[in-house]
């Protein structure tokens, strides 16, 4: 935490002790314990949030690369269906689709 270890925070709690002294410390730390509970709580809030919504943003483009997938597929089903083989690309009235020209066929 902001780059304090034990001994700096030793240091801290034995000037605090003797600048506010042992009667008013407790009352003075008590604010400062809710205080910091309520921000811990405020961040630990901030951070699930953002991590569902990185989750969410994840299910969203999987959805998607899925839709596009399917989509890319069934035009190559579309095409294939459309497409003339090699024998019949000569004859374009043997194409899937297309009506007869006339009598002679």
């Amino acid at each position: 935490m902001f780059g304090i270890g034990f001994p700096e925070l030793l240091l801290l709690a034995a000037v605090a002790l003797v600048v506010v002294g042992p009667d008013r410390l407790p009352q003075l730390l008590r604010p400062l314990g809710k205080w910091t509970a309520a921000a811990k709580r405020g961040l630990a809030d901030i951070r699930r949030q953002v991590e569902d919504e990185l989750h969410l943003a994840e299910i969203q483009q999987e959805i998607e690369e899925s839709a596009a997938v399917k989509e890319i597929r069934e035009a190559q089903l579309s095409l294939s269906e459309i497409t003339p083989s090699a024998d019949e690309s000569a004859d374009p009235s043997h194409w899937p689709g297309m009506p007869p020209d006339g009598p002679d066929h």
